[in-house]
């Protein structure tokens, strides 16, 4: 797989300034640096991004407007994002798209991916409201030479961590049961050494491997 790259695609249509953009990039990593002239889209891209991490419920105000109103394009009632994101060996790691409409309130999908983002409306919404005081406790995410606050990504890392024990416990025992009362019983079974790979680490170790076919006689 030498010479294989990751691909990123990225599509906007109606976001704020940017009417039109379709661009494919290939790269080694997923680390970018995005320079551009003031007022020609960066802030639009990282807020399009910035709805995929929001923790609150978008609601249309008393006028009927949504918050997403101001990311769409003058002029018109609607626009589209989409991103995709193809690892080196050709599989789509990331895929989602975003629509928006006026007076509506859109559909945010679900990602694998964190994006954090720290733009002009991160800064409102964390430092601005407080009028900078340091001694104040900000919420969220702070970039700066200090650490950046990770607690809620700690605490769904956890929670996969304890799922994955959990799971990972309820197979053994599955196994376990399984050859008890299925295996065990076969007259000098323990005998060959092919026995030993029904032990739960060679099985799991085994999972990425090659498969091999089993003929039933």
């Amino acid at each position: 797989m030498s010479g294989q790259k990751i691909k990123t695609e990225i599509y906007c249509h109606n976001i704020a300034p940017i009417e039109d953009l379709n661009k494919e990039i290939t790269s080694n990593s997923l680390k970018f640096g995005v320079f551009a002239n003031n007022g020609s889209g960066k802030t639009f891209i990282s807020r399009m991004f910035r709805l995929t991490e929001t923790t609150k419920t978008l609601e249309l105000n008393e006028e009927g407007n949504s918050p997403t109103d101001k990311l769409i394009t003058l002029g018109h009632d609607s626009g589209n994002f989409k991103f995709k994101i193809t690892d080196k060996r050709g599989n789509v790691a990331e895929q989602f798209e975003i629509g928006l409409r006026k007076q509506a309130i859109p559909h945010i999908p679900k990602t694998d991916y964190l994006f954090h983002v720290f733009n002009e409306d991160y800064v409102d919404d964390n430092l601005r409201s407080l009028d900078y005081d340091k001694d104040d406790k900000i919420d969220g995410y702070i970039l700066g030479k200090a650490n950046i606050d990770l607690s809620d990504d700690e605490e769904r890392l956890k929670k996969i961590e304890t799922e994955g024990s959990e799971l990972s416990s309820q197979i053994k025992n599955d196994i376990k049961e399984y050859i008890i009362n299925k295996i065990d019983n076969i007259q000098n079974i323990k005998r060959l050494k092919e026995y030993k790979e029904l032990e739960f680490e060679n099985i799991i170790n085994a999972v990425d491997k090659e498969s091999y076919n089993i003929e039933v006689i």
